[in-house]
């Protein structure tokens, strides 16, 4: 939902610019996209993290106002843990508040990781 967000955004700023639109309607564009009251929304950016195997990683996700929704991650469909419980039975999982950590990383790991 956040990377829709985002591409919408980034289409209004291209249709701004495109337009020939001042910097000061631009800034003004930006400074009304804020989250909705209440509801959860991401901090953290999407990334690519790199690591060997052996070693261990940190998956990094933070939201503000979760509330009482449920945090997922998942790597591909599978769902790894939901809010505070790992579901995936895998000893080498571990949540640090909403981080997700791998240890020891093997090969079977490298993928697309999701936090929702």
């Amino acid at each position: 939902k956040l990377i829709l967000l985002d591409s919408l955004l980034q289409e209004i700023i291209k249709m701004l610019i495109k337009n020939v639109l001042s910097p000061c309607l631009i800034a003004i564009a930006l400074s009304q996209h804020t989250p909705i009251k209440d509801t959860p929304y991401f901090l953290t950016r999407p990334k690519v993290y790199k690591a060997q195997v052996g070693h261990s990683i940190r998956l990094e996700c933070n939201v503000s106002n979760l509330g009482n929704y449920v945090l997922l991650w998942k790597q591909g469909p599978r769902i790894i843990s939901a809010n505070s419980v790992i579901v995936r039975r895998d000893a080498r999982l571990s949540l640090v508040e909403t981080d997700l950590v791998i240890s020891p990383l093997d090969q079977g790991d490298e993928g697309e990781y999701e936090c929702e």
